[in-house]
This record gives structure tokens, C-alpha cells and sequence, in this order.
């Protein structure tokens, strides 16, 4: 991010805004002309002051109608603005009144509590703000990365494990000191109850009616063609009496892709009038791992031409736990967060799965992408495969330091290490790399930020040795996104059955991209250590869609960028 641009336009993860058109369109939004609002750039966050009366779920109000990066981060409701001896708004004095405001009154009772002032100091230091006791974390900009670290150093500071903590449940400094207190003292023992048998869980049986079909993605044909086994898997703390089965059930039954299977051909999903795969048990401990059972049931389900999930709702004596297992055919990690906040309530409803896939083929064609091609082809692919081919097939580990963990910000830092590491060192000017993306809103009225689907992009960045990589970075995703460019999407279309020039677009922006790269965000020690034991194991299943590419998984782990690579560069 750039601030203090004097012409009001700053640049937010790569894309440049006017302060004024923001303001403008906030404006129009809240549609009350007895109102002065404000917006102001400050601490790589966008502000907003309004003045009248406070505005409940304001932030709510304006996802329904804006883009996330120019929705502001924190919300200021005063009652009135100071101006200059010009007659403008000082924009300084808003700024030092808000940073004695947002100390709430609750603050300095609690300088004595331990526990308090340590979530507190953290929280303030994830986000880079000040935070008040009963100011929700999420309306002030703490996105799914920051709630990760936040975690990580609550755990790490405390010693304790946060597992079963939920952001969007506890989501103030307030709550979460609480809920770390509670979860101190109370009574851990729960052994002395009867064990659970996972060989209980069984999929519960589908009915064959279809209530329509829509187009399988083309991530859909290539998994399932090519044998790939991913899932994923996780739990959803729901605490004590929050939500009902009955509610989750209700919730679970309005998703597309949870009523949806895959034609035998694989070129459509069939949404089926049938019951969910959830089931519920009674245990004594919910948060026990269920994970391959899980995986397990899936797995069978869709040998059996059923359903692409399973989830299993675990209830004790002191919390819920919604497990799942999903597979990578109708779900991103993305999706995860999505998911979850659907089921707590955060999201009314999830957009359908198929109204993505519509618009991607509605704005995506032949014809127009094998007129952007040309840019894309300025790699020697021959002189890139050869050495590609020299490159020892060996899983290694990479630590690297990095500015922050915003995801534009990762790719750049992991680009300029292959640039001195791979374009360097073996002479090439050019080499495309796949950059795995989850863009969810491309214009104003296109977001999908809700839907629960596999949306993941693949970028094609063309790495040099001498362009400027954070501007062209920049300029790619700007590309992508503006215009929901989605050439893979067409290319395989009909895969595995492709015409000349589908067969085209795949050589150029699938066949002869060398290297793929993911950033899957923060984690901690434990997790990543887990994560290098099962590093061979993944990795060959990512050669199953990649053959013997570059694969780079990315994580940001205590404060360096990790790298897990497929290949040897040494």
C-alpha cells in the first residue's frame, strides 16, 4: 500500500482507488444527505467518519453493494468534523480524535488483568491499531491471515491451545480474554465416559431425483480424469446450545454443491432433491479427530457416483463440533471460511456454485483468448523445458524472510528468489509461473464472496530478469480481475477431448508453465512440521495434475516464509 498520495489516490493490494469516488459511493449507499462522511487513508487501512446517529452493521451494509478493498476497515462515528482555517476538513484532527475514542472506558478497569491486557496488546499489534475492549476485530479489518496470527501468538504468549477457538464467536478483545479464561479453569477430564466408534458414521443414502444440472468446472473433469484424491478437512467449534442440527441441517440443504454429483461423463453436476450427508452423535469428547473416517466415507461415496462430502456433527456435555470432509471438486480453502461463516450466521445465504461457473464462460472466449496469447508467449519453451528436465526430482525446504504476509506480497518475495535461483543461474530471460489465486469479486456487482465452490485461479505470470516485479505483479492481477480472465476455463472445456485450439491455450498456459506456486498462509511449527512429514506423500499427488514441474507450497511460519519445492535449485 501507498499513502499520502497528494492528488487523494492510493494504491490498496496493488489497485488504485480515489478517496473521493469512495467517499462518493459510501454516500450513495447510506443515502442520507444530513450526514458528513469522510473516508481517509491511514495505516494501510481505509477510515470512514460519519456523523448523525451510529449506523448498526454498516460494514454489512456496504459488502452488499462494494468491492472488499475499498470497503473501509474501521468505522468512526462522530459529531461533528473539525475543519482548517480554509474551511476543510482536518483530516489530522479526525485522526487524533479517533485514536483517543477507541479506548473505551472498559480499558482502564481492566489494566490488572493479565490475560486481558495480553490479548489486548496482541490484537493491537496483528492489526496495527488501537483496539478497544468491546470493538469487534472483524468490522475494524482482522481478515482470516490476521485471525491466524493473532491465534498463533495467543497460543505461543499464553501456552495454550487455541484450537477450539472461534473467531467469529468471540470476536472482540473482550471474548476472547474470556473465552481463553473460561477455557482455563474449567474441567478438562472427560475420560470416564463411554468411547465413541467412528465405524458408526455411515453416508446416509441419496435419492436420484434431479432438480436440474450446470456445467462441471473444468477443475471438476481434470481431478476426477486424472485420479487426484484431495479433501479437505476440518472441525467448526459451534460452542455450547449456539446452533441447533436442525439449524446446521437447514443451512447445509440450501448449498448447491451439497446436493450436488458428478455425471458419469463428467461434464455436468447434477443438483439431486435429496437428503444431506450429515450425522450426529452424542460423545464424550467432540473435539476428537475423525478426519480419515471422514476422508474415507467421501472417498467411497464418490466411487459410488454420491456425494462429494461428509459432515458429522459431534455434541459433549460442554461444546459442538461440526466436522467435515469435502472434496477438492466443489470446495477451495477459500470456500472453508466461507463455509463457516454461513454456518454461524455471518453470511444470510451462500451464492450458488453455478452462477460463478456461468459467469466465468459468459465472459471468457475462444476467440478473444487466443488474441491475449501473444503476451503470455514470450518464453524459449524448449530451452525452459530442457532445464527443467536437468533439475533433480527432490522434495527440499526453502526459508526465506518476507515484508508481510499479504498474499501479492508472498509471490513477489518467492518470484525474486527464483529470478536470482532459477533465471540467473541458468541463463533464462523468461519463465512462466503459475500463481494459484482465490479472486471472489471482480466488479462492483460481481461477488461471490459467499459462494462455496473450488473458484481457485491459476495466474500465468511471465517472470524476467529486469521487469520490476511488484508493478507487474500488480498489473496481472489487475488484468485477471477486471476482466475474470479465466483462460484454463476454456482450454479445457472439454477435457480430456480438446480441439486444436483449446489443446492451444492449454500448451500455453498450463503445458509449458513450469512452475506453480501456492501460498496457504500462516501456520504454526507444530503444523508445518506435520506438514514436511506428509510433504512426499502430497507431493506426489500434485504430480499428478503438475508432472514433474516446479511445485512450491508456501507457508509463513514464526515470522519467514517456508518454502516446500518439488525440485532441487541447488
Amino acid at each position: 500500500m501507498y499513502r499520502d498520495r497528494k492528488d487523494s489516490q492510493v494504491q490498496i493490494h496493488g489497485i488504485r482507488v480515489e478517496l473521493g469516488d469512495i467517499r462518493a459511493n459510501i454516500s450513495n449507499i447510506i443515502d442520507d444527505p444530513t450526514r458528513d462522511i469522510e473516508v481517509v487513508f491511514y495505516s494501510d487501512s481505509l477510515i470512514l467518519f460519519y456523523t448523525g446517529t451510529k449506523i448498526s452493521d454498516l460494514r454489512t451494509m456496504l459488502e452488499k453493494h462494494m468491492v472488499s478493498y475499498k470497503i473501509p476497515s474501521k468505522y468512526i462515528n462522530v459529531k461533528g468534523f473539525p475543519l482548517t482555517s480554509s474551511g476543510k476538513v482536518d483530516r489530522k484532527k479526525l485522526l487524533s480524535g479517533m485514536k483517543e475514542s477507541s479506548i473505551s472506558s472498559n480499558d482502564s478497569k481492566k489494566s490488572g488483568i493479565g490475560i486481558y491486557n495480553t490479548v489486548k496488546h496482541i490484537a493491537e499489534s496483528v492489526m496495527n491499531q488501537t483496539v478497544g475492549s468491546e470493538e469487534n476485530l472483524l468490522d475494524i479489518g482482522l481478515d482470516s491471515l490476521r485471525s491466524v496470527e493473532l491465534v498463533l501468538e495467543l497460543e505461543k504468549r499464553l501456552n495454550i491451545d487455541l484450537s477450539a477457538f472461534n473467531i467469529y464467536m468471540s470476536p472482540t478483545v473482550d471474548k476472547i480474554a474470556s473465552f481463553i479464561e473460561n477455557m482455563t479453569t474449567s474441567p478438562a477430564s472427560k475420560a470416564d465416559k463411554e468411547l465413541f466408534r467412528e465405524n458408526e458414521i455411515k453416508n446416509i443414502p441419496i435419492t436420484r431425483k434431479v432438480e436440474y444440472t450446470y456445467p462441471a468446472f473444468f477443475h471438476a473433469r481434470i481431478y476426477n480424469s486424472l485420479g487426484f484424491n484431495s479433501q479437505l478437512t476440518g472441525k467448526i467449534y459451534l460452542g455450547k446450545d449456539s446452533i441447533s442440527y436442525e439449524e446446521i441441517y437447514h443451512k447445509l440443504s440450501k448449498v448447491e454443491v451439497f446436493k450436488s454429483v458428478l455425471s458419469e461423463d463428467l461434464n455436468t453436476f447434477k443438483v439431486l432433491d435429496t437428503p444431506v450427508n450429515i450425522s450426529k452423535y452424542e460423545v464424550a469428547d467432540a473435539r476428537i479427530d475423525i478426519s480419515k473416517t471422514l476422508s474415507d466415507l467421501v472417498k467411497t461415496s464418490i466411487e459410488n457416483g454420491g456425494l462429494l462430502y461428509k459432515f458429522v456433527l459431534l455434541e459433549d456435555e460442554n461444546e459442538s463440533v461440526l466436522h467435515y470432509s469435502i472434496d477438492h471438486s466443489i470446495c477451495d480453502s477459500s470456500s472453508l471460511d466461507a463455509l463457516e461463516r454461513y454456518i454461524l450466521g455471518i453470511y444470510d445465504s451462500s451464492q450458488t456454485y453455478s452462477s460463478y461457473i456461468e459467469e466465468v464462460y459468459s465472459r471468457n472466449h475462444l476467440e478473444e483468448i487466443l488474441k491475449e496469447m501473444a503476451k503470455f508467449e514470450q518464453q524459449d519453451d524448449r530451452k525452459v523445458a530442457e532445464t527443467f528436465k536437468r533439475l533433480e526430482d527432490r522434495v527440499n525446504f526453502v526459508s526465506l524472510t518476507y515484508l508481510n504476509n499479504d498474499t501479492k506480497n508472498v509471490y513477489a518475495e518467492i518470484l525474486l528468489y527464483l529470478r536470482d535461483k532459477l533465471l540467473n543461474k541458468f541463463a533464462l530471460n523468461n519463465v512462466k509461473v503459475n500463481l494459484i489465486y482465490n479472486i471472489r469479486k471482480f466488479q462492483e456487482k460481481l461477488d461471490f464472496t459467499t459462494t462455496i465452490g473450488d473458484l481457485h485461479l491459476g495466474l500465468t505470470y511471465s517472470l524476467t530478469t529486469d521487469d520490476d516485479i511488484d508493478e507487474q505483479l500488480t498489473e496481472t492481477i489487475a488484468f485477471y480481475q477486471k476482466n475474470m480472465f479465466n483462460p484454463k476455463a476454456v482450454g479445457y472445456k472439454h477435457f480430456p477431448n480438446l480441439n486444436s485450439d483449446e489443446e492451444r491455450i492449454v500448451r500455453c498456459f498450463d503445458d509449458t508453465v513450469y512452475v506453480s506456486i501456492d501460498y496457504l498462509g500462516v501456520v504454526s511449527r507444530k503444523e508445518f512440521n506435520t506438514i514436511k512429514q506428509s510433504a512426499i506423500e502430497t507431493n506426489t499427488e500434485i504430480k499428478k495434475l503438475n508432472g514433474s514441474k516446479l511445485n512450491i507450497t508456501a507457508y509463513i511460519v514464526d515470522n519467514r516464509l517456508e518454502l516446500i519445492m518439488s525440485k532441487a535449485l541447488d
